[in-house]
This record gives structure tokens, C-alpha cells and sequence, in this order.
């Protein structure tokens, strides 16, 4: 009977060790290292800078995505990361970009995430990817003209 008290907790206390050793694999693992993340958002800025399409490594792995959707069509002259800012599943920087087209520098935050590739996205980016959203392109401005499928409703009508 002792040995068999003996073995339930023994189970027990194996099982325990075994639940609070284990950690879950979740999204953890697609957190770059802060310095592979730096490097990664310093080579995706500086191919901005010269006007390269595709951002790379000196060691050229991992491979880097950029998307940034307000660069399109703006020149950046030079950068100045700022620092890292706290985020769960990634890094995210705070970045200061001063632009050719405007006299004054604008704020941006970039999130890292990703294992190969690494993708660096600014933030509002990274919230319209998470929160399924996109923008959404400007109203046509209704014509005076009746719609051909209005107009031969109202004629059914009569």
C-alpha cells in the first residue's frame, strides 16, 4: 500500500516538473534577437535612402521585407533611430526621418518581427495587417446622370 502512495506521488510530482519545465512555443520564437532587429530596420531605411528596392544584410541572411506604404514617392534624406519601445511578438523602434520634402523631421515606429524573412513594417501598417483593415479608396462623386437600372425600375413602375 506504501508503494503504491509512493508511486501516485512520485507520478505526481514528475508530471508538475514536467508541465512547469515545458514553456509554450508561441509567437516567441518570431522575436528577433534586438540587435538583428536593429540591423534589419537600419538596412531597410538606408535602401530608402538609396532608393533600393530591396533592403539587405552585410551578412545578406536572413532575407528582409519592408513595407512601408508612406514611402511611396518620398525621398529620405537621413534617419535617426531613437530607440526601442515595448511591444508583445516583436520589436518595435521609434524612429526620426527627416524627408526632402518637408523642412521638418516626422516620427515613425517600425516593428521587427519574423525569422527568415524579417519583416520591418511601420506601425500603422502593422495595425491595418492585425486588425484586417486597409485603406479605403475616396468616394466617386455621384454623377447628375440616373442610373440605367434606376431609371428602368421607375419606368416598371408606372
Amino acid at each position: 500500500m506504501g508503494g503504491l502512495v509512493l508511486n501516485r506521488w512520485l507520478t505526481c510530482l514528475l508530471t508538475v516538473t514536467a508541465l512547469l519545465g515545458c514553456k509554450p512555443a508561441g509567437n516567441e520564437r518570431f522575436v528577433p534577437a534586438t540587435q538583428l532587429a536593429r540591423e534589419a530596420l537600419t538596412a531597410s531605411l538606408d535602401a530608402w535612402k538609396r532608393e533600393k528596392e530591396t533592403p539587405e544584410l552585410a551578412s545578406g541572411a536572413p532575407q528582409i521585407q519592408f513595407a512601408d506604404s508612406l514611402r511611396t514617392g518620398r525621398r529620405l534624406n537621413r534617419f535617426a533611430i531613437i530607440g526601442e519601445l515595448p511591444i508583445q511578438g516583436g520589436r518595435r523602434f521609434e524612429v526620426e526621418l527627416y524627408l526632402d520634402d518637408s523642412e521638418r523631421t516626422e516620427k515613425a515606429q517600425y516593428v521587427v518581427l519574423g525569422i527568415d524573412p524579417l519583416w520591418v513594417i511601420r506601425q500603422e501598417d502593422y495595425d491595418m495587417i492585425t486588425h484586417w483593415d486597409h485603406p479605403m479608396p475616396k468616394e466617386e462623386v455621384a454623377s447628375s446622370e440616373p442610373d440605367v437600372a434606376e431609371s428602368a425600375g421607375a419606368e416598371s413602375d408606372e
